[in-house]
């Protein structure tokens, strides 16, 4: 099976330079576009804008863990983390963290509240810079691709990606 002609059409439109053939004999899946575009599209730095986590902690309560990126009070980057109990609609209560926890975690303090959990759901989202003015932001549901947005800053466009319902990505250019 190939990605479809329409999907390769919006690819082109958007970024003209993508050479297609390197979609030839993959499986059209969102993770095989992002390595193509990894291939000819420079990676400079990538980045994790948000981590999502819900799982039921040791206590026997479902829990809901955010890491976000956000801004400084001095411009710079940081990372937030809070911790949620979740009631049975899914809605979620603030639940106190040790101070020195909350901003900048390491992935040692991340991975402990994770500790001896089972995990039900893992979101997150990446953000890649490249060359020439792309930004790849690409969205993780339990390990699985399931959106791409490729921006052309000097073109002032967008390729949009999805899964559909049936695993076969559809993208758009705008």
């Amino acid at each position: 099976m190939n990605f479809a002609p329409p999907l390769i059409e919006a690819v082109k439109k958007c970024l003209p330079t993508f050479d297609e053939k390197a979609l030839l004999g993959l499986d059209p899946h969102l993770e095989s576009l992002k390595a193509a575009f990894d291939d000819q599209f420079l990676v400079l730095r990538t980045e994790l804008v948000s981590r999502l986590v819900e799982f039921q902690g040791k206590e026997g309560f479902k829990k809901r863990l955010k890491l976000v990126q956000g801004r400084s009070k001095a411009g710079m980057p940081e990372y937030v983390l809070s911790i949620q109990k979740l009631n049975e609609q899914g809605e979620g209560e603030s639940l106190e963290i040790d101070k020195k926890h909350r901003v900048n975690p390491s992935q040692i303090i991340v991975s402990s509240y994770l500790a001896e959990g089972r995990i039900f759901l893992e979101e997150k989202d990446l953000v890649d810079t490249r060359l020439n003015g792309l930004k790849l932001y690409a969205h993780f549901k339990d390990q699985v691709l399931t959106h791409l947005k490729m921006v052309i800053v000097s073109k002032k466009q967008t390729l949009a990606c999805e899964l559909t319902e049936k695993k076969t990505p559809v993208c758009g250019c705008q």
